[in-house]
């Protein structure tokens, strides 16, 4: 193969515009018609293995006779000077890892034309053998399979050897690729099924059934299905009970069922899927994902700097082409998880950080407050407000909360101490939202300084989201309330959002976000200012509702981040020799620190309410510390899992932890060398 470059004929068809990437399969390039100047197209000139072109040839004639518009169409095959080039349309989108939330009925609605595409593909004799949330581009709410540079003939259906086999382990994904001293096999992490991991197995259809389960998971829920604790190519335990797929979390276990022949059909797949994104059946709350979000500001803020880069071009590489999308915001393991985790977080997504019945989340359960160290918060202080409850017609029904004294926090000083005692969910308890559907709140997801509610009307779900901040920059409109309070409208089209923004300076912000979930509910700005104008009037009189529910026992509520970690480790994480203070967050439950050689440091608390203590285990004092490298998309993560137990709200498990993200200019090795460091110093202050 010699060189190429831009501008380059192909076959005296097709000139050369960009190179857009190159994988283990081949070189992929932006071309344009020499006859039909306004197409555009991606060109993968192939890399031959040993058996010369005819592989190639074969699955890019069979894949030319898939016309399907959830799959990447092949235009053209031609040879030029001995070289193989595929031509295919050049298709813009964003990766389904990538998007920040996704709604049940909308994966519902991807995953049936994602399975429709893969019936089709099946009809054609093919497999495409890597489904993932990197491998599908949604774009004007399409979802389009790409990255066939692994398939294979269904004749030929690939058996997995063991380490002295022949077949090489693909390029690596986002999710990283999959080879080990054990059984060999190409794939990514995490959406591989788990019979594929045994010699001698043929990869089948069934398999391709498994990796669009764990995708669709992995857009719902924000993290794989499977937690991986052996670092190998599958999880090796039962499949994480899906807590926000709704109405598609029971067909997702059958997806991921770990026998292939109990797994549904492609077809059955489809057809249960386009049931939901009809209407057919009632969903639970909608996926948010249960991957972390690096920095809830950061997903609208312009201000603030991003935890990945923003609005950066990407380069997919797919068998027959390249493709761009715009990525802003982590990646899916994420999530975001996005969703990265996601999400979203999570958050990872990146995070946000969902089939059983979906668990709803319920008001908080009365119970009595443990004994607490100085550290801890009690009850029985002064706080700012008179209860967690809301003022006027708009006061929530009594519940045992309104009687118990409200926290203080005794290791919090100033400001701090008493932004920490404000209750976020019970603002978000008002009379006005519930004229709008019936309220849930969750007060388990995220920071503390965050809460959702679910507002179920009909068939259809809504969420609410209120996020306390300081020093933040509104968007929107103002228009001035009484007491000095300051209330701002903005409507992006798919949420909807209210900041109520008061205090001396404007220091506080209470942004309210409403988007949808499944169906379609309540006006979203009719949802927002349910919630918006009851807080106006109470930040206005002074009013703020405060917490008195007992919390997780062992909570790092009353802590704060920015205490943490001792001078050394932060010297030499921020590669400086004189500290500067650092930028203190809402409550001080979130510090960030700017360094030399373009170095942050970030210490924040977030809630996981399924964390799958994942990464690499490092050793620390007292807590369990995992190295979770890249998980944020740029620079490296560190977990403290800093207190773990049943949730105060009666609904499963929850995590909370101390997240330590590095970014620099060095190597992502140092800079998790230093992040560790810090986290191990951080743990021993906990």
């Amino acid at each position: 193969m010699g060189e190429v470059r831009a501008g380059d004929e192909v076959a005296g068809r097709y000139r050369l515009v960009r190179p857009l990437g190159s994988g283990g399969q081949g070189d992929v390039w932006e071309a344009v018609s020499l006859s039909v100047s306004t197409l555009r197209v991606a060109m993968k000139r192939v890399r031959h293995d040993g058996e010369g072109p005819a592989p190639a040839v074969r699955e890019a004639e069979a894949l030319a006779r898939v016309r399907h518009p959830n799959v990447v169409p092949v235009h053209d095959l031609v040879e030029d000077d001995g070289d193989h080039w595929i031509v295919m349309a050049y298709v813009e989108g964003e990766p389904l890892g990538a998007l920040r939330r996704v709604s049940v009925q909308d994966a519902a609605r991807y995953g049936a034309q994602l399975a429709d595409g893969l019936v089709a593909v099946h009809r054609q004799g093919l497999l495409h053998r890597d489904v993932t949330p990197t491998n599908v581009l949604v774009t004007d709410r399409t979802a389009v399979l790409i990255d066939f540079g692994i398939a294979r003939d269904l004749a030929r259906a690939v058996t997995v050897t063991g380490p002295s086999g022949e077949e090489e382990p693909a390029d690596a994904p986002d999710d990283g690729d999959c080879s080990s001293s054990g059984p060999r096999v190409s794939g990514t992490r995490g959406y591989l099924a788990p019979e594929l991991l045994v010699p001698g197995t043929e990869f089948r259809r069934p398999a391709d059934v498994y990796a669009l389960g764990a995708t669709l998971y992995r857009a719902l829920e924000g993290v794989p299905p499977q937690r991986d604790r052996s670092g190998g190519c599958a999880g090796d335990g039962p499949v994480r009970t899906p807590r926000q797929s709704g109405a598609v979390g029971p067909l997702l276990l059958r997806m991921l069922d770990p026998d292939p022949h109990r797994r549904p059909d492609m077809e059955d797949v489809r057809d249960e899927l386009e049931a939901i994104a009809d209407g057919g059946a009632a969903g639970a709350a909608a996926g948010t994902g249960t991957g972390p979000v690096p920095d809830a500001r950061a997903r609208r803020r312009s201000r603030v700097r991003a935890l990945v880069v923003a609005a950066c071009v990407l380069v997919l590489v797919a068998a027959g082409g390249g493709y761009t999308w715009h990525a802003y915001g982590p990646g899916a393991e994420g999530p975001p998880a996005a969703g990265a985790d996601t999400g979203r977080g999570g958050r990872v997504a990146p995070p946000p950080s969902s089939p059983s019945p979906t668990p709803s989340p319920t008001p908080e359960r009365s119970e009595p407050a443990a004994s607490a160290s100085p550290a801890q918060p009690v009850a029985g202080g002064a706080g700012t407000g008179t209860g967690g409850s809301d003022a006027g017609e708009d006061r929530a029904p009594a519940d045992p909360e309104q009687a118990r004294p409200p926290l203080t926090f005794p290791a919090k000083t100033g400001a701090a101490a008493q932004e920490a005692t404000w209750d976020p969910c019970a603002l978000l308890r008002t009379g006005a939202l519930r004229q709008l559907g019936d309220v849930r709140t969750d007060s388990d997801r995220d920071g503390f300084e965050t809460c959702h509610a679910t507002v179920a009307s009909g068939s259809a779900t809504s969420e609410v989201e209120l996020t306390m901040y300081v020093d933040e920059d509104p968007d929107g409109s103002g228009s001035a309330q009484a007491g000095g309070v300051t209330l701002y409208s903005s409507d992006g089209g798919s949420e909807c959002s209210r900041e109520v923004v008061f205090g001396p300076g404007d220091r506080y912000n209470l942004s309210f976000e409403a988007r949808p979930l499944e169906g379609s509910g309540p006006d979203l700005c009719d949802l927002a200012e349910a919630v918006a104008e009851p807080a106006a009037a109470r930040a206005a009189s002074g009013d703020l509702p405060v917490r008195t529910a007992a919390p997780l026992r062992g909570s790092v509520i009353g802590r704060n981040t920015c205490d943490l970690p001792s001078d050394d480790a932060l010297r030499t994480a921020l590669a400086v020799d004189d500290l500067v203070g650092p930028q203190r967050e809402f409550a001080e439950w979130d510090c960030k620190w700017d360094g030399d050689d373009g170095r942050d440091l970030r210490l924040l608390f977030q809630r996981d309410e399924g964390y799958g203590h994942e990464g690499t285990k490092v050793s620390a004092p007292g807590h369990a510390v995992y190295e979770r490298g890249d998980a944020w998309g740029e620079g490296c993560l560190v977990d403290v899992v800093a207190a773990e137990g049943a949730s105060p709200e009666g609904d499963g498990p929850v995590t909370e932890l101390l997240r330590v993200h590095l970014t620099g200019e060095s190597d992502r090795d140092t800079l998790c060398e230093d992040a560790v460091a810090v986290a191990r110093s951080a743990a021993s202050s906990l």
